[in-house]
């Protein structure tokens, strides 16, 4: 048994509470080394203490349990509004954007209307241009003929 202790004190410890542990693991196998040559009497006593160690190891892991317990309650409580926080805002946003992305769509919509109507305008007034010239034209060759002047042009 003190083979098997002595090679659980060289491995390497990582933090206060397992060399706490470990120290009180070597303690009771030491103690339990010595018991052994004790009478029965002084055996069952030290058997008493190392049960009350161990129920007090006991109660000291129920109340880190039990802390752990609710330090999880509050981070799962606190990540759940996280949570909604981060839902509420994208879906404020998201509405914000398909508001804006609407207004645009109608924007875009009038000012298509308006430019469409403006090339409407346009063509019409070339037609009216295009119309007037040949009247122009029409006249002056008119003109010309009643004049006698002749159309070197032609």
């Amino acid at each position: 048994m003190q083979r098997g202790a002595q090679e659980y004190r060289h491995q390497p410890q990582e933090d206060d509470e397992d060399v706490e542990f470990d120290e009180n693991v070597l303690k009771r196998a030491e103690s339990f080394d010595h018991s052994m040559k004790l009478p029965v009497k002084s055996h069952l006593g030290k058997l008493e203490e190392t049960c009350q160690e161990l129920l007090k190891d006991l109660q000291n892991s129920r109340k880190e349990i039990q802390t752990l317990r609710s330090d999880l309650v509050a981070l799962e409580h606190f990540n759940k509004e996280a949570s909604n926080e981060i839902t509420k805002y994208v879906m404020e946003e998201m509405l914000r954007v398909e508001k804006e992305f609407k207004r645009l769509l109608n924007v875009d919509a009038a000012e298509n209307t308006f430019l469409k109507q403006q090339v409407n305008q346009l063509n019409q007034d070339k037609v009216k241009l295009q119309q007037n010239a040949l009247i122009l034209e029409t006249r002056v060759h008119e003109g010309e003929t009643e004049v006698g002047f002749k159309n070197v042009y032609d």
